[in-house]
């Protein structure tokens, strides 16, 4: 390690300068307990952090600039006045990825790190979807289906896993390292195998 300390110095520094929003809730997790007095705010920022570094460091909308550009227009020149000028800001953004898609990219590359705790993988992101919408929104309708107590634990705890993997091999550490650090946490340890929410 202490030979490789330049490098990963310069790829922190690196990191820091392109995902400096996402490295900030990450250590806030760790390390100020205090900022989280509730485990739903803690759950929310861990979502949000694990929104916001696929966003930055998985650029790319749902389909190319220039194909979604010209349904952009088409769908605009199909309506006209006040129509047209409302239409203009919910399609500004259309191109995005919703949160369902960047966690299952996510999981997707993790498998190997958080794959032995997760039972129903699609299951498994519909429900972290749900309770973040329902934490945001108070939506009634998901109130019944959200993750609560130990089952929220370990979905953060779940979702903090995927991110320090992602942010090791970002720092240059391979992939089998990474998941060896990873495996050596007490987070890691600490985890249960996840039911599919509603399981008895």
């Amino acid at each position: 390690m202490a030979n490789r300390l330049p490098e990963l110095l310069s790829a922190w520094f690196g990191l820091h300068n392109t995902i400096d929003s996402v490295i900030g809730l990450y250590l806030l997790t760790q390390y100020d307990q205090g900022s989280f007095p509730f485990l739903e705010a803690e759950f929310v920022s861990v979502v949000q952090a694990v929104e916001s570094y696929h966003r930055r460091q998985r650029p790319g909308g749902v389909t190319n600039d220039e194909k979604f550009e010209r349904r952009k227009q088409r769908i605009l020149a199909a309506v006209s006045g006040k129509d047209r000028k409302w239409l203009k800001g919910p399609l500004k953004y259309s191109n995005e990825k919703r949160l369902r898609e960047r966690i299952t990219e996510l999981v997707n590359e993790t498998d190997q790190a958080i794959g032995r705790f997760v039972e129903d993988r699609e299951r498994f992101i519909e429900s972290v979807v749900v309770t973040r919408n329902y934490f945001t929104h108070f939506d009634k309708e998901q109130e019944q289906e959200r993750l609560q107590g130990l089952e929220l634990l370990d979905a953060m705890n779940i979702l903090l896993v995927m991110l320090e993997v992602l942010l090791l091999r970002d720092l240059g550490f391979g992939a089998e390292e990474s998941l060896a650090k990873v495996r050596a946490t007490k987070r890691y340890q600490s985890i249960r195998r996840m039911k599919v929410v509603g399981e008895d």
